[in-house]
């Protein structure tokens, strides 16, 4: 059974494979599709760090 972490991981290494497939696609940084799929890995990246014991949410 895989962990929270590894989960959470592989969320991020699919939405980031469906988010560079979809800017080859659309051609444009600035797409909507782009945008969103942009969205969900920058959700998922924070919560994958919040799981890990850091916050990623705090930074900047």
């Amino acid at each position: 059974m895989k962990t929270a972490a590894e989960v959470n991981l592989q969320k991020i290494m699919d939405l980031r494979e469906k988010l560079e497939e979809t800017v080859a696609r659309a051609g444009a940084l600035t797409d909507p599709e782009v945008l969103f799929i942009s969205s969900l890995l920058d959700a998922a990246l924070n919560e994958y760090y919040r799981s890990a014991g850091g916050n990623a949410s705090r930074k900047g």
